[in-house]
């Protein structure tokens, strides 16, 4: 068999790069003769379709079936992928890209349709590269673009062909290229590729001894680079470290050979005849004595198979049953294939059994029993598709992880009963889990558990002591009803002693709280006081006294808390504040108006006028705005009289003109503030003033 006589080593990565889903996918199947690896890029954005897990089953499928290295298989597999795709496109169209690498362990022969990439390595230089159906790959072919440049070209992504197209598609299928010991073949999908320099890839080659390793290094310079828009990538990395050697018969030497004895085989040719008939016949009983030696080698092969799976080494069993089956097959020996079939698929059964049945063992071992028992009764349904398979060990799993579930369930139920405070019923139900823990020693559980029986018998005791100390603290609160505040702290304060003999902190801090409240309520209706006393004040327009009132229900207020009250009796502090402020500028005015200083007065007026009207005090507005309006007036009568001693003074100087003047503005301003008597005083001295200046200008 090809594959037991090399060793090509497969790793891969493939992750999400900046973006939640991974839309790569890959998988590979190693046959005895043949191996085939595929990697599948999705190109569309299908919420609950994986386009290109699609394709790799749908090429994977095909191959198992039918492996070949033929080029029109190739491109068969690929079409049907095609179809595959096609026909799961209901909702939205699939695409994706592939790349399909096939192995006789000797040669390797590719295909695919996309931008997903092979490399062929070989000691550390790129020996090989596939090309992918992009424009800037035509680009390349065409001579318009270096090879170089197209791992960042705009175009690289711009695809001519890929899967998921309506128009037939056009595989691309390389012939077959020779594999040596120490090869790298590195598959990748673009994701990868777009982000590395092919002589990145060779230094990294160069120093890689195994697969692992080198996309590990290759992953590792990529990341590097900081790029914030990293699409999903995959790379897969087989490491041909020994490829299959076919024997090769040399012809030249044979014909060489055939010269040298062609005379004596003419010479003794019916002798020779005779010879060849005896050779024959020896060598057909060594062929069958071989084929013998070998068909008891597999049957002893069988046997010992048989003895592993009987003592539990099932995948040694199945090693050797598979080993047997290939010498029976053969050697055409089909009964025994048929039975070693029986064998090999009841070890199967039996390793998948196995399989499940150990993790079930590790979601026992995390105490995550639901899933632990869905394991084992997983497993206990392969077991029983295998003939007089002892099921002890398993049902005793199934048991022991049932009983836990049960025994979880009574301190559920238990934990349920204690929080209703039904204590007698909680210690029943976490008994009957101690029970349970118990005969199955798990410590851990065991001292919780008893622990809550402890504290269920405690609060039994103490229960009451709870129903006393709850009807002492509802009488407390009947009393602080009923304003008695006396009353409520001392029955407060016997209900916290209790709660605090029997540890129920809670209860203590709730009482405190209520104690405290009572300290508040009376200082709250000391404050109401104060506010409605200092309101009364505001009604009788006793500002500072209802000032002092407020500030003082202000500081209880803000002292226990009450941050809305405060905000309330703030306003009336700063309403009065104003209203004071507004009647001391109208005394200052009112001051200012006797001594005459009309400028000033009316400034502290208006500041008056302009707090009345923001406190909406119509009746003071309209009191301001006349002191506002005599101030003018006293204002116009000095001035008038000020004009009328001007003119006196002139009209005894007999500076008639001026004098004149003089008195017809002081007569204005009388007019003005309707001062009659002054305004005839005036007309008086304004027509003896005029016949005085005719007298005057006469006599001149």
């Amino acid at each position: 068999m090809r594959k037991d006589n090399s060793e090509l080593l497969t790793k891969f990565i493939s992750k999400p790069g900046n973006f939640k889903k991974n839309r790569d996918y890959f998988a590979y199947a190693e046959h005895d003769d043949m191996a085939c690896w595929v990697l599948a890029d999705g190109l569309d954005s299908a919420p609950d379709v994986l386009s290109a897990e699609i394709v790799v089953g749908s090429i994977l499928n095909d191959f198992t079936e039918n492996p070949s290295m033929k080029k029109r298989h190739i491109k068969k597999y690929i079409r049907n992928a095609n179809q595959a795709l096609l026909h799961e496109s209901r909702m939205m169209n699939l695409q994706s890209a592939v790349l399909v690498v096939i192995t006789d362990y000797n040669s390797i022969i590719w295909g695919n349709v996309g931008n997903t990439r092979l490399y062929h390595l070989r000691k550390g230089r790129i020996n090989l590269k596939s090309k992918d159906h992009s424009l800037a790959q035509m680009m390349v072919d065409a001579g318009e673009l270096e090879d170089r440049q197209i791992n960042h070209h705009q175009e690289r992504n711009n695809l001519t062909d890929y899967l998921g197209q309506r128009d037939k598609i056009k595989p691309y299928v390389s012939k077959k290229h020779t594999l040596k010991d120490d090869d790298f073949l590195l598959m990748c999908t673009s994701g990868f590729w777009e982000n590395l320099e092919d002589k990145e890839i060779g230094a990294a080659a160069k120093e890689a001894t195994e697969a692992q390793g080198f996309i590990e290094e290759l992953e590792g310079i990529m990341l590097n680079k900081d790029n914030d828009n990293l699409d999903n990538y995959s790379m897969v990395s087989v490491f041909a470290k020994k490829v299959f050697k076919e024997e090769k018969n040399s012809r030249k030497n044979l014909y060489k050979k055939a010269a040298v004895i062609l005379i004596p085989i003419f010479m003794l040719t019916g002798g020779f005849i005779v010879y060849r008939k005896i050779r024959a016949a020896s060598n057909l009983k060594r062929q069958k004595q071989l084929i013998l030696r070998k068909i008891k080698q597999a049957t002893t092969r069988s046997r010992s198979a048989d003895k592993l799976a009987r003592k539990g080494n099932s995948r040694q069993a199945l090693a050797e049953y598979k080993k047997s089956k290939e010498t029976y097959r053969k050697h055409g020996k089909k009964e025994k294939v048929a039975e070693i079939d029986k064998k090999m698929k009841r070890t199967e059964t039996i390793i998948l059994g196995e399989k499940i049945e150990k993790e079930a063992d590790k979601q026992f071992d995390e105490a995550k029993y639901e899933r632990a028992l869905t394991k084992y009764e997983a497993a206990k349904l392969k077991y029983l598709k295998v003939d007089d398979y002892d099921l002890n060990n398993i049902e005793e799993k199934i048991a022991k992880t049932e009983n836990i579930l049960k025994a979880i369930s009574y301190e559920e139920e238990g934990n349920m009963f204690f929080k209703s405070n039904q204590f007698s019923v909680s210690k029943e139900k976490y008994t009957a889990a101690l029970d349970i823990y118990s005969k199955y020693e798990l410590a851990n559980k065991k001292e919780r558990i008893n622990q809550k029986i402890e504290k269920s018998q405690q609060l039994m005791n103490s229960n009451q002591r709870v129903v006393r100390a709850r009807k002492v603290e509802s009488s407390g609160d009947e009393l602080f009803k009923m304003r008695d505040f006396k009353s409520a702290t001392l029955k407060y304060t016997e209900a916290k002693v209790i709660y605090s003999e029997l540890g129920m902190s809670r209860k203590v801090s709730k009482l405190e709280e209520k104690i405290n409240s009572i300290s508040s309520s009376k200082a709250y209706i000391e404050a109401k006081e104060y506010e409605n006393q200092a309101d009364v004040q505001l009604e009788k327009s006793k500002y500072t006294e209802a000032l002092f009132g407020f500030k003082q229900a202000n500081k209880i207020y803000s002292r226990i808390g009450k941050d809305r009250d405060c905000t309330r009796i703030e306003k009336k502090i700063e309403d009065s504040k104003k209203i004071i402020k507004a009647q001391k500028a109208e005394a200052e005015g009112d001051e200012l108006l006797k001594m005459q200083n009309f400028e000033n007065a009316s400034l502290r007026y208006m500041e008056a006028k302009v707090i009345y009207a923001e406190m909406d005090m119509e009746d003071d507005m309209e009191m301001i705005q006349q002191k506002i309006t005599n101030v003018s007036t006293a204002k116009l009568y000095k001035e008038a009289k000020e004009y009328e001693g001007l003119a006196d003074m002139q009209f005894d100087n007999e500076k008639y003109k001026e004098a004149l003047f003089n008195y017809k503005q002081a007569n204005k301003m009388y007019g003005k503030v309707s001062k009659g008597k002054d305004y005839a005083r005036v007309r008086e001295k304004i027509q003896k003033t005029e016949e005085e200046k005719e007298k005057f200008l006469f006599f001149f």
